[in-house]
């Protein structure tokens, strides 16, 4: 006679193996437990199913079903995340509109800094000499948009798989992230490459760092290099001040170890007039970039970010919802003797 026992929660991998051999195993899912997998993490064929209910709103807490109704709010989560880690409207200004799909603009060089004639010395009613300039070509960015969409299907919605839903915004909002920084510092790297805005520096911060702590002297420190980049800046009478570095992680860390800690960094900086210090995963390897803050160019939205919700229709039918999220952005650099590459860090 067979056990028609109902089990519940989670077994242990030694019950388990015992219900294998007494043959119950086969039928143990449908009666609401599951094997307790090695190394104690519980595994489920499916999410926990919960009751479906009308949308609701607790504080902050709302369900599966409201987000799909309110894609506003799933814009408003994608928008929370997204400025979590964003920092390229610290190198980029924000603001202006966009006409057509492109951006006229033009961009500042050194033949902006002086006319082409010198002012002279005007005697008492005497005409004042006329005083022009180079003309620049002006240049065109166009739009771009960037998107992704992903599914939530039926089941998600009536077991109200909030994690699943939330997991998916988190992603798409970490890869919208991502792609604004990716081109924003692409187009500045391009005007920084057209423009030989480019600093050697002599020493490794590596080589520098390795000094310090052998207690080796008489070799260039980590700020000589931006010493150099500021002073290049100065001869070039643009009238730009360095306030931000963009490096990556790894000569952050280096950065860190020669003044002790990240406080002894950024106060090193600091008294250089580098007072915003961003290290990211895109900035590239060996080398920093030096920015005039909010300068350098511009970032405009054609379309600011959005999310739509649609619910699948023929052919297909799969019983899923699309939430479908994009961005419209342009990205221009005006400005590029506001920025410097030091090289060899």
């Amino acid at each position: 006679m067979s056990d028609k026992r109902t089990f519940r929660g989670s077994l242990s991998i030694d019950e388990t193996a015992a219900l294998r051999k007494a043959g119950r195993l086969r039928w143990a899912f449908d009666r609401g437990f599951v094997p307790v997998m090695a190394g104690g993490v519980t595994s489920y064929p499916d999410a926990i199913v919960n009751p479906l209910s009308a949308p609701t709103v607790a504080t902050t807490t709302y369900t599966v079903d409201f987000l799909l109704q309110n894609p506003t709010r799933v814009t408003a989560q994608v928008n929370s995340l997204v400025m979590q880690n964003f920092f390229i409207d610290k190198v980029f200004n924000t603001g202006g509109d966009v006409q057509g799909g492109a951006v006229l603009y033009q961009q500042a060089s050194v033949l902006d800094v002086y006319t082409d004639r010198d002012v002279e010395r005007v005697q008492p009613g005497a005409e004042f000499p006329v005083v022009t300039g180079a003309r620049i070509a002006p240049l065109v960015a166009a739009v771009e948009k960037f998107g992704g969409k992903f599914p939530v299907t039926d089941e998600a919605k009536r077991r109200n798989d909030v994690s699943r839903v939330t997991n998916q915004i988190r992603r798409l909002s970490n890869t919208i992230t991502r792609k604004l920084h990716q081109r924003g510092l692409a187009e500045l790297e391009a005007a920084v490459t057209a423009f030989t805005r480019t600093e050697a520096v002599a020493t490794k911060w590596i080589t520098a760092a390795e000094a310090e702590a052998a207690k080796v002297k008489k070799i260039e420190t980590p700020m000589v290099g931006i010493l150099k980049a500021i002073a290049r800046l100065e001869k070039d009478e643009m009238g730009y001040v360095f306030d931000t570095l963009i490096i990556h992680p790894v000569q952050a860390v280096y950065g860190r170890v020669f003044y002790t800690d990240d406080a002894g960094f950024k106060s090193a900086l600091s008294d250089l007039g580098v007072t915003n210090l961003i290290v990211t995963p895109r900035a590239k390897e060996g080398s920093g970039l030096l920015v005039a803050g909010r300068q350098v160019g511009e970032m405009r939205l054609e379309e600011p970010l959005r999310t739509i919700t649609e619910r699948e229709g023929a052919p297909e039918m799969r019983e899923q919802t699309w939430v479908q999220t994009a961005v419209n952005p342009v990205f221009l650099v005006t400005d590029p003797y506001a920025a410097l590459e030091l090289t060899g860090i």
